[in-house]
């Protein structure tokens, strides 16, 4: 019966649910690294060659 093998059962679900935890932890962080990498590209081409002081001869 399986009631026989909770124990087994539950570590199997516990390890289930860790690998979830870092599965979707290293999937945000690599979305908001990409957005932040988006962001700060954009702001580089906002800010355009003027905010360059000395122009490059």
């Amino acid at each position: 019966m399986w009631i026989n093998h909770i124990g087994e059962i539950m570590m199997g679900v516990f390890i289930l649910l860790i690998a979830v935890h870092f599965g979707l932890h290293f999937y945000f962080k690599s979305v908001k690294r990409k957005k932040a990498k988006q962001r700060k590209a954009s702001s580089e081409a906002a800010a355009g060659p003027t905010s360059d002081p000395k122009p490059k001869e």
